[in-house]
């Protein structure tokens, strides 16, 4: 691993020091008063960004990065904390009673993508990158196999069911539709830009595997062809 720089250490550290922050509020109040959506919601968050990085620090560990956390500085940071940010109003001004049945079972879907997301990324190693490469790196290799023998963007397919666990932890309905439809659509324009640039790589060996295997997405895949390819993804 190359040697870390003062400021990326300093950003390390004011992360770390947040997500402890974050996981200690929520155990804290967790302990002392009725168990709150809110400290669940933000005990599953905080696993998301811990294990983004962790994954990211043993399957790519030269190109890790504080970004790595996927809490800002990436494509369509923006357009995921404002999507956080709705979903937090929609709680707070509906104020959902608490359902036992309905966390647990949003804390299920929401692992169990997040599982399914970390897997893919294990299995794609070193070729895995939170950004779209347009040129091929040296050891940069196509993935078909494990996950990917079953749908071509399963890292996607994690954050969709991550998106859907959390709506149900803190029980909106509004966000579940809008917010589910409205990342479906960010992975598919993303997907598009990023097929073209593998269609650029491997040629017809991506094409076949395109033409074989499901994107991952919930969107029929005539559709999901016909999506112009455009970086919008990128300035959301």
């Amino acid at each position: 691993m190359p040697p870390v720089s003062s400021t990326i250490a300093i950003q390390y550290v004011v992360t770390g020091v947040g997500l402890g922050v974050a996981i200690g509020t929520a155990l804290t109040y967790i302990s002392t008063h009725t168990l709150n959506a809110i400290c669940v919601y933000t005990l599953v968050y905080a696993g998301f960004f811990l294990g983004e990085f962790l994954t990211i620090a043993t399957y790519q560990s030269t190109r890790v990065t504080p970004r790595s956390f996927l809490i800002w500085g990436n494509d369509g940071s923006f357009t995921s904390w404002f999507a956080r940010s709705v979903g937090w109003l929609e709680h707070w001004y509906f104020q959902p009673q608490w359902n036992s049945v309905r966390v647990v079972l949003g804390v299920t879907i929401a692992l169990f993508g997040l599982g399914w997301r970390w897997s893919a990324m294990a299995q794609c190693g070193d070729s895995f990158n939170h950004t779209v490469e347009r040129v091929k790196r040296q050891g940069h290799s196509l993935h078909t196999s494990g996950l990917y023998s079953v749908m071509r963007h399963p890292s996607y397919f994690g954050v969709l069911l991550l998106d859907v666990g959390t709506q149900l932890i803190l029980g909106n309905r509004l966000m579940m539709v809008v917010g589910l439809a409205g990342t479906t659509l960010f992975f598919a324009l993303r997907v598009k830009r990023e097929e073209k640039a593998l269609v650029e790589m491997y040629g017809q060996q991506y094409q076949q595997y395109r033409s074989r295997v499901p994107s991952g997405l919930p969107l029929p895949e005539g559709l999901l062809q016909a999506i112009p390819t455009t970086g919008l993804d990128t300035m959301l």
